[in-house]
């Protein structure tokens, strides 16, 4: 794992401070087009972070976490961002839902079966078998994206999981607390880097 240019880890300036960034900037657009939706997609694995669920002060070392355990912390801000934006968007037509989509086959671990063995790699061929269609690991955030139960049934700051259902996230991903925690770290984080104004007009 190594750090991005903006001196974070880049797993979690992928998976979640571009993310935060991107939608806050889109903010006015997306609320002058209510009813309108925002979806993130997180994991089953964000019930797996480290002790305390977001490290905040080794976010800035690359060499603290593998870029697994980096990878179950991004996701787990995912399911806090969604809480939090949810909380700040209360008063608008705005419905903000994140998902587990399930484990689809894809090409995202391929990097890492190309490590495997000679004899290991029929195991993934035979684990690919039971992993979902690219069109099945779609039907999650489609339904949060367009089904009219999401209005409907006032759904906020939901977690889904395949295909279309409730879930349950962990205990981690139900903490108000840790996530405005996370909201004041990624603001703070954002306004250091690209100045103060940059999201001034996110809330008006």
């Amino acid at each position: 794992m190594g750090l991005t240019q903006d001196g974070i880890q880049d797993v979690f300036g992928v998976n979640h401070v571009g993310h935060f960034l991107f939608t806050l900037l889109l903010l006015p657009t997306i609320k002058a087009s209510s009813p309108s939706r925002i979806v993130n997609v997180s994991s089953i694995v964000h019930r797996y972070p480290p002790s305390g669920g977001i490290e905040f002060d080794k976010l800035n070392d690359p060499n603290v976490q593998t870029a697994i355990q980096g990878y179950f912390q991004a996701k787990l801000a995912n399911v806090l961002f969604t809480i939090e934006l949810s909380k700040r968007l209360l008063d608008a037509n705005v419905y903000c839902n994140c998902l587990h989509p399930g484990v689809i086959n894809t090409e995202l671990s391929r990097g890492h079966f190309a490590t495997w063995s000679f004899w290991m790699k029929p195991l993934a061929r035979i684990i690919s078998i039971f992993l979902l269609t690219l069109d099945d690991g779609a039907l999650t955030q489609l339904y949060c994206a367009t089904s009219p139960e999401i209005e409907e049934k006032n759904y906020r700051g939901k977690y889904f999981v395949p295909f279309g259902v409730l879930g349950k996230t962990s205990n981690y991903g139900k903490d108000e607390e840790l996530a405005k925690k996370l909201w004041d770290f990624s603001e703070n984080f954002v306004k250091e880097k690209l100045g103060d104004d940059i999201l001034s007009k996110c809330f008006d």
